[in-house]
């Protein structure tokens, strides 16, 4: 299994790849490369459940993006 290491922790959610932006439109582009990225691994893994393959692992990749508004 792969060991993923975390950027942030806000109570039982763990976070990855923490980026700040000033620009909401750039940040909102982000996310959704980040979304897209997901949803693709996601339907990788369950295409490969589809197909026989039952020793796959969970995608960690596979996962919602993270929003945070700090001041």
């Amino acid at each position: 299994m792969q060991k993923v290491s975390y950027d942030l922790q806000e109570g039982e959610t763990y976070i990855r790849f923490v980026q700040e932006f000033s620009s909401a439109s750039d940040a909102i582009e982000h996310l959704k490369k980040l979304y897209n990225h997901s949803v693709k691994s996601i339907r990788e893994a369950f295409n490969r459940v589809q197909e026989g393959n039952r020793k796959i692992e969970s995608p960690a990749e596979g996962c919602y993006p993270y929003i945070g508004f700090y001041s």
